[in-house]
């Protein structure tokens, strides 16, 4: 079961000894003791919440063939007029 913070501010013992500070709005962790969730929830700081199981959507998903592009051979640069082919002028 899930709780929430309904008070602005609430301190908690977490397992590993240390203090939580937990703001209006934040899921009380799981690892916080019952005796603290019990306090809290009879100051009425925290509220319990209701979770839904949520069983996943299955979509189709569509087979797409990747799309190859030929990519035109490009044409030698055209030589100035008078120009030799051997590189001598």
């Amino acid at each position: 079961m899930s709780y929430v913070v309904v008070a602005p501010l609430v301190g908690v013992n977490g397992a590993d000894g240390k203090l939580k500070y937990l703001y209006q709005d934040a899921v009380v962790p799981l690892d916080v003791s019952e005796a603290d969730v019990a306090r809290l929830a009879a100051g009425g700081l925290i509220e319990k919440v209701e979770t839904k199981t949520v069983e996943p959507e299955t979509v189709a998903v569509e087979k797409v063939e990747p799309v190859v592009k030929a990519t035109p051979a490009k044409a030698a640069p055209k030589k100035p007029a008078g120009a030799s082919s051997d590189g001598t002028a």
